[in-house]
């Protein structure tokens, strides 16, 4: 599953046990405009995604949560002005 800070182009911060950030906020914080949030299978609770965006030129669909696979958990969340609140494909 991914997690999109804001624009195309950035950094990618992987959050889980086997990366650098074991938690999400501390990928927050440590992003810059334009980075991607990739985080490890499991629940997302509680969070709020605001402002994702793709220019159009690169499909103009920046997603708070693009998850690609089979299974997604999302409770309490909060989408706000993102170009797609949850884009799902295939696996």
């Amino acid at each position: 599953m991914l997690l999109l800070a804001a624009l195309a182009q950035g950094a990618t911060l992987r959050v889980g046990t086997d990366w650098a950030y074991t938690r999400v906020s501390d990928a927050v914080l440590a992003s810059s405009p334009g980075d991607v949030i990739e985080v490890d299978p499991g629940e997302i609770d509680g969070l709020h995604f605001e402002c994702a965006r793709i220019p159009e030129s690169e499909g103009g669909n920046g997603a708070g949560i693009r998850m690609q696979g089979s299974a997604l958990t999302v409770n309490n969340c909060v989408f706000t002005e993102n170009q797609n609140g949850l884009l799902a494909g295939g696996t």
